[in-house]
């Protein structure tokens, strides 16, 4: 019992695809496993269609995302006018590099921040890309927290060379929102999107109380709900959650007129840990990553 119960709280933890235990599974299991998940993401995806017709999970697919973000990002990103974009992110809790938010926007030719609080995740990931071209991509450890985040930012941002960009994600599993509204106070992104915590419905505001050394325990004291997200984040307005349940997307009121509007009632989604077991192909490597950042 205890075995199990340890397995089902490592499936709430952000790599929730467990790579080598599906990869061990027998191919039968493996198969009827993977279909499983894509016939629930498309029963979903078909209720979902019939309550808004235009919500943008509608067009959610995983590439290297944790569920279906790529495919919101992708989406919500083509909804901006031509030329206003200025293909730039930064993504705070980029783990490995293997499952985030941005790698396939750096497939596409976006140039970002890539930051994680693990230093053994960015040594991989600068050891499987090898002598990229830093032009594109800046690689930093750092444990981010209120003290250090407006002198990290100003870094960023000289990096990407301004303070506006198409893409801001946070995923830090604890102070989420006290640095989200921070960085909010250097750079303007037109889409930001953040880890929510679903066990709330939308009708509840709550947040964990700020620790410095704060860190995920495996229980449910952990980021923010959805409504604090919403509250929150005034300049901003919801037009996503993803199916998983994990990560919601907000754009800037400027812009919001371009999205589906939907009440957060509607775009709210519980969390379904499942879904973030689908594996879109073989296993996830950096090497298209490093192929695409080789110096000329």
């Amino acid at each position: 019992m205890k075995k199990l119960i340890r397995h089902y709280v490592w499936m709430l933890v952000k790599h929730v695809l467990d790579r080598m235990q599906l990869s061990s599974l027998p191919y039968p299991a493996f198969a009827a496993r993977q279909t499983g998940i894509r016939r629930h993401i498309s029963e979903l995806k078909h209720e979902l269609a019939h309550i808004a017709p235009q919500h943008p999970a509608l067009r959610g697919f995983k590439v290297y995302s944790q569920a279906d973000e790529d495919g919101i990002i992708d989406y919500l990103l083509s909804r901006l006018p031509e030329g206003m974009a200025t293909r730039k992110f930064i993504e705070i809790g980029c783990g490995d590099g293997l499952e985030n938010n941005s790698h396939y926007l750096l497939l596409q030719g976006y140039s970002g921040v890539w930051v994680d609080g693990s230093a053994e995740n960015i040594a991989r990931i600068r050891s499987q890309l090898g002598d990229f071209d830093g032009k594109r991509l800046l690689v930093a450890s750092s444990f981010i927290d209120l003290d250090n985040i407006d002198a990290l930012t100003a870094e960023w941002v000289a990096f990407l060379g301004g303070a506006e960009l198409d893409f801001l994600s946070v995923d830090i599993d604890g102070n989420d929102a006290y640095i989200v509204a921070a960085m909010l106070r250097q750079v303007q992104p037109r889409l930001v999107c953040v880890e929510y915590n679903a066990k709330f419905p939308p009708s509840l505001a709550i947040n964990t109380a700020y620790d410095k050394q704060r860190a995920w325990s495996g229980d449910d004291y952990h980021g923010a709900s959805l409504r604090h997200f919403c509250d929150m984040l005034g300049g901003y307005t919801l037009v996503a959650c993803c199916l998983a349940g994990t990560n919601a997307f907000f754009v800037r009121n400027d812009l919001a007129p371009l999205y589906p509007r939907h009440s957060v009632d509607v775009l709210y989604q519980p969390f379904r840990a499942e879904l973030c077991l689908l594996q879109p192909g073989h296993p996830a490597s950096l090497a298209w990553l490093r192929d695409a950042l080789r110096p000329d």
